[in-house]
């Protein structure tokens, strides 16, 4: 039996409506960790049983442990054990109903047929969370499975406020709180980085390593079997807390890949998420299976989700520790080019071939960099990277070579390797590079020896300054921050349809139509050129034969699959006959714009050809970016099609064209429901329209979109104090709600988690925010805010975005929205009388007014 845990946020105003608690979880849905508010005590049922786990005071039993811990946590504790009356001096009830409080937090141990019942006792008293450490369940086949069902009945009834953790997991740790929830002897110590496992093992392994090298933690938590409170959710919460700077993830297998990759995303704009994924291979696939019950998925695919979600994967856990360490003190490289200055040449050779096998490069040394280096260098160094200053380099050495890296441009990070010898005291180099431990590229050192380096590593990790005993793996942390600046930049990157991509969705869907009317699932050929050319891909149909190279052409593929977990993944790469014998291929998911084409482009070693090879010219990268992009747009909006592959397409300086088409469409009778959408949503362009106020003049009303951060920011800057305080319900200074972090999460939004409606200008100028955020945790329910700037306030601005806002709710299946204001400011009784001449209900409470609106 494995086992898990959870805790629930307790909120400040536990005396108002479930309404008002609701608007508390909007800002921080889940607790996945301990938060105490002043005054409050976080109360605990632990329910056990004899049969199973053997007696809670049972010297060795899990429920021993686990109720120990919990006793020695800032909670208070009932237990509940229908065989007892005292359990370690603390009074003993036979139900949860028996408690002299509901509590906030049940713990179940007992075994799994008990399960189903005492969750339905908790669901009926409105306990806010649940841990089921039990197993028993969809690794035991399908009477665990069946438990499982029963559960999630229980908890998705109507007036249900119950989250489940679990069951099957190791359970969870918040060490700022000293709260300990699993059954470990010892509570993880203090740190900043989050560390969420789907392995129990995997857990208590990482506890004990971690308090043997001193690393501590923010929280420390076990998923167990996911049958309620998933990735999403964590991700969502670690992201929102203060303590956390990385967030650290061991995962096995990945259910609700569209809801996890939208909290990614949205978290990785402001920190870290490192991720050990196992089951790369078949054999570890089938592991993954057989451990927690459910499908790995296609691994290549993943990365190419894990890429486009800002996620940066890793291979083993010593790797998802040190690149946790260097994210948290090093500044991210802006380039692939590595600098390294080394006394020793085989050392600089090795660091050599790691950072080019593991995809950077060597970063070439500028006229100005040798000049600098020859003036204090011996004769016979290298004269170019590695920097070998040879056996005689002093600290000093090292700390001139240092400074003049740093000012090279071509450098974008710098890495010292040091061995121990008799001429280099290594204690006092780590003295002079501690100088450089805060510059704005991310510098590594190398100590490559034992005991005698031991103090200089220690002084280097107090400055920050990740230190490593084989170069090879600081070449590795340095690719990876590479991988990872360019998974950030691909979150900047917001694809949108053109006019004639939304034109070439009504003939596209019409080729399909005309196959299935035909009884076939496969188009002929000509019907697969008609579908590309409908989204304006040139085919031999469209394109002059004298313009078509075929003696010097490059062949390349476009492709597409439904993949069960992620709808829609692209290939793009080398084609023709040799496509499955060369393998030369890059995945991406749709939708794409020009960059993000681009970049799956650069990925493969087709790139080098089409840049022109044999006395060719390069081909036309706007041209081929475009068919990505529109191809990109094909697979998104018809689902019907269930492997499409463009191949090959000839390319050459003269052009780039289709010359062979393959389209399989699902059978007509499979629901288009049932077929996956694709995994990241496009902006939503049918949601922009062009408005007239009361002045007269035109504006734009739109979902926001990141290029509008510094827009917001102006914005903000217009607000008056009585607005201000309307909207917050308290009064931030500027520099805090303009913040980069807080714009950010306004501006750089997953559209299925919220949409943000601005009214602006034709110059861009913003002059209303509508906010629509669907409530984690409720289903089918969203809240609604609204600021109008001061200078822009009756021209009904606010009834205008008010009702765009309740339009697109409706769109996007929303059944109720929330709303919530001040009751006694001028500007909170204006709002209130606004959503209320909407149809919102309203009630006032505690010097709110809560507003509800039905929608179906």
């Amino acid at each position: 039996c494995a086992m898990p845990f959870f805790f629930v946020r307790l909120l400040g105003r536990t005396d108002h409506s479930d309404h008002l608690r609701v608007e508390e979880r909007v800002e921080r849905p889940y607790a996945l960790g301990l938060e105490l508010e002043d005054g409050l005590e976080m109360r605990h049922a632990f329910l056990l049983r004899e049969r199973g786990f053997g007696a809670t005071e049972q010297p060795n039993g899990v429920g021993r442990f686990v109720f120990s811990n919990l006793k020695d946590s800032p909670v208070t504790l009932y237990p509940v054990n229908p065989n007892r009356e005292v359990v370690l001096d603390l009074p003993c009830f036979p139900n949860v109903s028996a408690c002299p409080q509901v509590p906030d937090l049940a713990v179940i141990i007992t075994p799994s047929a008990a399960v189903p019942g005492i969750v339905r006792e908790c669901v009926g008293l409105k306990v806010k969370a649940i841990q089921i450490i039990s197993a028993g369940f969809r690794e035991a086949g399908a009477e665990g499975m069946e438990r499982e069902k029963e559960i999630l009945a229980a908890i998705h009834q109507p007036g249900s406020v119950t989250r489940i953790l679990g069951p099957n997991s190791y359970g969870t740790m918040c060490p700022h709180t000293n709260y300990n929830g699993t059954f470990s002897a010892q509570i993880a110590r203090r740190g900043n980085v989050a560390f969420v496992s789907q392995s129990g093992a995997i857990c208590s392994s990482v506890l004990d390593y971690a308090l043997a090298t001193n690393i501590g933690f923010s929280y420390f938590a076990s998923v167990g079997s996911m049958i309620d409170i998933n990735w999403a959710d964590f991700l969502t919460y670690y992201g929102n807390d203060t303590n956390t700077k990385a967030i650290l993830l061991y995962m096995e297998t990945l259910s609700e890949p569209r809801e996890f990759l939208a909290a990614a995303r949205e978290t990785a704009m402001s920190k870290p998420i490192i991720v050990l994924k196992a089951g790369r291979t078949e054999d570890g696939a089938k592991a993954a299976l057989a451990h927690t019950g459910s499908v790995s998925g296609d691994d290549a695919v993943l990365d190419a989700a894990f890429k486009r979600a800002g996620i940066v994967r890793v291979s083993s856990l010593p790797e998802l520790f040190g690149l946790a360490d260097c994210l948290c003190h090093q500044p991210l490289p802006s380039g692939p080019s590595l600098m390294i200055c080394t006394h020793a040449g085989g050392p600089g050779v090795l660091a050599t071939d790691a950072v080019c096998r593991y995809g950077g490069e060597l970063a070439p040394l500028s006229d100005d960099t040798m000049d600098k280096l020859n003036a204090f260098l011996p004769p016979h160094w290298s004269h170019a990277n590695p920097i070998d200053m040879i056996g005689s380099a002093t600290p000093a050495t090292y700390a001139k070579a240092m400074e003049v890296c740093l000012q090279d441009p071509n450098a974008h990070g710098v890495l010292c390797i040091v061995v121990p010898v008799a001429v280099l005291s290594p204690t006092v180099t780590a003295q002079v590079l501690k100088a450089y431990a805060k510059r704005d590229k991310p510098i590594f050192c190398c100590y490559m020896g034992g005991e005698d380096l031991l103090a200089g590593r220690e002084m280097l990790a107090s400055a920050g300054i990740p230190s490593f005993t084989f170069s090879d793996d600081a070449c590795r942390m340095f690719c990876y921050m590479w991988e990872y600046k360019k998974n950030l930049d691909s979150l900047y990157q917001v694809p949108a349809e053109t006019h004639a991509q939304i034109q070439g969705r009504e003939a596209g869907e019409a080729v399909l139509q005309g196959a299935y009317a035909a009884g076939r699932t496969e188009l002929t050929l000509e019907e697969a050129y008609a579908l590309a050319e409908a989204y304006g891909l040139p085919t031999v149909n469209t394109v002059p034969q004298d313009k078509i190279d075929r003696a010097d052409s490059y062949e390349i593929i476009l492709k597409s699959h439904t993949d069960a977990q992620f709808g829609p993944v692209m290939l793009f790469g080398t084609g023709g006959e040799l496509f499955d014998v060369v393998r030369d291929t890059c995945l991406g998911l749709p939708p794409l714009n020009a960059h993000l084409a681009m970049e799956m482009v650069k990925e493969t070693k087709a790139l080098k050809a089409l840049k022109g090879v044999r006395g060719q010219g390069p081909v036309d990268f706007d041209l081929l970016t475009d068919m990505l992009v529109s191809f990109s747009y094909l697979v998104s909006w018809h689902k019907q099609i269930k492997e499409i592959q463009f191949n090959p397409i000839l390319a050459s300086e003269k052009s780039i064209v289709v010359t062979g088409a393959k389209v399989v469409l699902f059978p007509q009778d499979v629901p288009v429901d049932s077929i996956p959408n694709v995994a990241i949503r496009p902006y939503p362009v049918e949601y922009v329209s062009t408005e007239t106020i009361k002045d007269g003049s035109n504006v734009t009303v739109r979902p926001l979109r990141p290029e509008d951060i510094e827009a917001v920011k102006a914005f903000h800057g217009k607000l008056s104090e009585e607005t201000v305080f309307a909207y917050y319900h308290e009064q931030l200074p500027l520099e805090v709600r303009a913040s980069e972090d807080r714009l950010k999460k306004i501006c750089f939004v997953e559209y299925d988690r919220q949409i943000n409606l601005i009214a602006a200008r034709q110059d861009g100028e913003i002059l209303a925010i509508a906010r629509l955020i669907k409530v984690r945790g409720l289903e089918h329910v969203a809240k609604i805010t609204l600021v109008v700037r001061d200078d822009a306030q009756s021209q009904g601005l606010g009834r205008l975005l008010v009702a765009k806002a309740i339009e697109i709710a409706r769109k996007e299946g929303m059944g109720k929205l929330l709303c919530e204001n001040l009751a006694d400011t001028t500007t909170s009784q204006r709002m209130n009388a606004l959503f209320q001449s909407f149809g919102f209900t309203t009630e006032e409470s505690g010097g709110h007014v809560l507003g509800t609106l039905q929608l179906q």
